[in-house]
């Protein structure tokens, strides 16, 4: 075996260096007799799962280059979409509060309209922080959680 194939290079990696194969795992494997990644790429991968689970086997049969994730997957829907802020001074006049809920609602609608999405519903939840309570009550009082309806739109343009 040349010194410098990619065959030598795994055999002298120990089979702990692939991901997902973690102590205990490691253990079971050394000993089935699998100690370097080219010994578990050499394995068999319905026997490894018999052994360990299928997250394994597919490990394994990923090293033997067979693709077991479809990549051009497309990605599953969000159900929702945060924006989210943490002021780092207190905030105490509603005009700042609301210009920063309209900016946050923007931002989260932009994003919806990227991803091709519709809502029903806006949740927006303002906390003031435990030290300023009692200053705050008005803002509490006035502001603790509001969820605005949609209207939906069955426009093919809007979607």
């Amino acid at each position: 075996m040349d010194p410098c194939s990619t065959e030598t290079l795994l055999a002298q990696v120990d089979v702990s260096e692939v991901w997902g194969v973690g102590r205990q795992n490691c253990k079971k494997l050394n000993a089935m007799g699998v100690q370097s990644v080219l010994d578990l790429i050499n394995a068999n991968p319905k026997e490894i799962k018999k052994q360990f689970s299928i997250v394994m086997e597919k490990t394994v049969l990923e090293l033997q280059g067979i693709s077991c994730i479809d990549l051009s997957d497309d990605a599953v829907a969000k159900k929702q979409i945060i924006s989210s802020r943490s002021y780092g001074n207190p905030v105490y006049e509603m005009d700042d509060i609301k210009a920063s809920v309209r900016l946050y609602v923007a931002r989260a609608v932009k994003r919806m309209r990227e991803d091709g999405s519709i809502c029903k519903m806006i949740g927006i939840y303002i906390k003031p922080a435990a030290l300023i309570r009692q200053s705050a009550t008005r803002l509490t009082s006035w502001f603790r959680c509001m969820s605005i309806q949609m209207i939906y739109c069955s426009s093919p343009r809007l979607r």
